[in-house]
């Protein structure tokens, strides 16, 4: 584990997902990330473009999931679950496949964007569920 945290060439994320996996702790490593999903961004869908907001990521103002970039995250941070074998539950497990492929894509104005945001959530909701 030393390679890992003084090797300047590894992303801090994937060592903390390195070390996790090393150290047996991967269902926590999923659990922080989607506490964080779920808690750290805004649910609020502005009525502007949110690439036209000012980010900023310290304290998370204007940070919304409905962004692509939290989008992609929350989306491989689900499938990497399911792959690492953290979810183990059918159900979930069907739940979280058919929430990636259902329609994620969120534009301004868009009356199904809450129904989307509403889906995010509830997918979060069960996966923290299942995993805690």
């Amino acid at each position: 584990m030393n390679v890992l945290r003084e090797s300047p060439d590894i992303p801090s994320v994937v060592r903390e997902y390195l070390e996790a996996i090393l150290s047996g702790t991967l269902p926590e490593y999923y659990l922080k990330r989607l506490i964080t999903f779920r808690d750290g961004y805004s649910s609020e869908l502005p009525a502007v473009d949110v690439r036209t907001l000012p980010q900023v990521t310290k304290s998370n103002t204007h940070t919304f999931k409905c962004q692509t970039n939290v989008m992609i995250g929350i989306t491989q941070t689900l499938r990497s679950v399911v792959d690492d074998g953290v979810v183990t539950s059918n159900k979930t497990k069907e739940a979280i496949i058919n929430f990636l492929e259902s329609d994620l894509n969120f534009q301004v104005g868009d009356s199904n964007n809450q129904a989307r945001m509403d889906r995010v959530n509830d997918i979060l909701d069960k996966v923290i569920s299942e995993i805690r």
